[in-house]
């Protein structure tokens, strides 16, 4: 889930998630849409797919069991989050 718009391929507003929210803390959030999210981290170019797009979002965040479902896993370490390919 991502806050940043400019960060979508196409514009991720999609009527099929129309009054769909999310729960961040103690607040539901509106999900104005799904997208794809390209972006880059040091040399590395990164492509994030069914992206939703929240707007009052305050930090993205990622979904560590679907990373897990396509092949990845994530190791937490103080402040920084690093994947890694499973296969």
């Amino acid at each position: 889930m991502i806050d940043r718009l400019d960060l979508f391929e196409n514009n991720p507003i999609s009527r099929e998630f129309e009054n769909r929210k999310v729960k961040v803390k103690n607040e539901f959030l509106l999900i104005k849409g799904r997208g794809t999210v390209r972006t880059y981290f040091n040399i590395f170019k990164i492509r994030f797919v069914n992206t939703f797009y929240i707007s009052r979002l305050e930090a993205s965040l990622l979904s560590t069991i679907k990373l897990y479902r396509k092949g990845y896993i994530g190791i937490f370490d103080y402040k920084e989050f690093t994947v890694f390919s499973i296969n």
